[in-house]
């Protein structure tokens, strides 16, 4: 595997070893669209094999950014929203407070941003050709009517995998950068 993404070759046909059984794994996503075993353990192999992208993907990251992060807790920024909205009102300070809630984050965000910004924050590019990858010429298909029709997927993060917790908020980091 480390062997393919280094020198820019297809992971598809890449061999590798789990538990104990050479598996071949040029098929990862099952005709109907869902995901199959081997895909997810593609996904560990992945992550594991890259585990500096978290550690970098956390560094790109602000320190009001809490979603997806280890050692930072929702817990601790309502602690903050508290203190800030009892100092606004002893000194008679105005305050004004704006919430984002991205409930269709892993829906909406396109492919080709995640992969960009996953660029411009200094994720190793063997990784994004991995992921690149993973993501392309992925279909999903569906049957109305008796008849099936099979769609391309050019937009949202595959919910469940391994390493898509990360991918919106990354790319949601690319867009405030452009902003500031």
């Amino acid at each position: 595997m480390d062997e393919a993404a280094e020198a820019g070759k297809s992971i598809r046909k890449a061999r590798r070893s789990f538990a104990n059984y050479k598996t071949k794994m040029t098929s990862l996503r099952r005709p109907d669209g869902t995901v199959t075993a081997s895909r997810r353990a593609m996904e560990k192999v992945i992550y594991d094999f890259c585990s500096d992208w978290q550690r970098i993907l956390d560094e790109g990251q602000p320190c009001e950014q809490a979603g997806f992060r280890r050692w930072f807790s929702t817990i601790d920024h309502i602690h903050t929203l508290t203190r800030l909205i009892e100092v606004s009102r002893e000194y008679k300070m105005p305050l004004c407070l704006t919430f984002i809630a991205l409930k269709e984050a892993f829906d909406t965000v396109e492919t080709e941003a995640v992969i960009e910004a996953l660029g411009n924050q200094g994720v190793p590019t063997q990784f994004i050709r991995m992921l690149r990858e993973l993501y392309d010429n992925f279909t999903t298909r569906i049957s109305p009517f008796y008849k099936e029709v099979i769609i391309n997927v050019k937009r949202g993060v595959r919910q469940g995998d391994t390493i898509s917790p990360k991918l919106p908020s990354a790319a949601l980091e690319n867009i405030m950068r452009h902003l500031e």
